[in-house]
């Protein structure tokens, strides 16, 4: 009740008693923050988080629009913020709301390992989220899209993140291909060649794999578990050799670059 008495107690300077004063201050502002979760029924532990971004006006941005939260901190997602909304009475409909449930689905379809979200797909899976009527979540897509809260390309509708980073590694690829084919003379000839003196037995899509490998600037190999990529890696390795490259294996991490060694037989960093 009264800060300046503290002079009064030996080694407590004028510096001591301004950091006790604001760390006081402090506490007492995550103490109310910490309330209010425990009143709408939410864990206290957000609350240092919560004051850490808000300080001061951490009640006010709270009650204001609780799904803020999900967009500026952390580990509050969409469940917590909704909670929150429905203790204070925010109606079902709201567009704040709604908006949240849009980004959460498109965040939970980004952890499935997908890119984007079809609007059709989009639209059911934020309808049972949000348990409003598809119209209400339509409108608001529309809004998102001319905020460019989210980016729509054909049917697909991304988080700008994915969006950029999808179209930027599209550029870029084919920044890579149209600088010049590689001089590699007599691609059949190679390929005939890694036929004739390999064990494996290739099928011919991968035999058009290692063509294109040997013909590209760049090229990406993909395919689900078991569809013989390894094998595939094999034979363009084998390509590469017979056609005097030198050949430099590399992974984004150490246990990949051990596996990819182990599958090849040849140094992988």
């Amino acid at each position: 009740t009264d800060i300046s008495r503290l002079q009064e107690v030996d080694g407590i300077g004028k510096k001591r008693i301004k950091m006790i004063r604001d760390s006081w201050e402090r506490q007492k502002e995550i103490k109310n923050v910490m309330l209010f979760l425990q009143d709408h029924g939410v864990s206290t532990s957000f609350a240092a988080k919560i004051y850490r971004q808000y300080g001061n006006e951490s009640l006010d941005k709270m009650k204001e629009n609780p799904f803020q939260m999900a967009d500026d901190i952390w580990g509050i997602g969409f469940k917590t913020a909704d909670s929150i909304a429905e203790k204070m009475g925010i109606d079902k409909t709201k567009f704040v709301r709604l908006r949240s449930g849009i980004f959460y689905t498109l965040n939970k379809l980004g952890e499935e390992g997908h890119c984007y979200g079809e609007r059709e797909q989009l639209v059911k899976k934020a309808k049972e989220l949000l348990e409003v009527e598809e119209g209400e979540i339509e409108v608001t897509l529309d809004e998102m899209l001319r905020t460019k809260d989210v980016i729509q390309d054909e049917e697909a509708i991304y988080l700008p993140p994915y969006y950029f980073s999808e179209s930027g590694c599209a550029k870029r690829l084919l920044e890579l291909l149209l600088t010049g084919r590689k001089s590699v003379s007599d691609d059949e000839r190679i390929v005939e060649k890694v036929v004739s003196q390999s064990d494996i037995t290739y099928d011919e899509i991968q035999l058009e794999a290692v063509k294109t490998a040997i013909s590209s600037k760049v090229m990406i190999l993909t395919g689900g578990p078991g569809t013989g990529k390894t094998t595939t890696t094999l034979g363009i390795i084998s390509a590469y050799k017979l056609a005097g490259y030198k050949i430099l294996l590399a992974a984004p991490t150490g246990r990949a670059a051990k596996r990819m060694a182990e599958a090849t037989g040849m140094e992988a960093k």
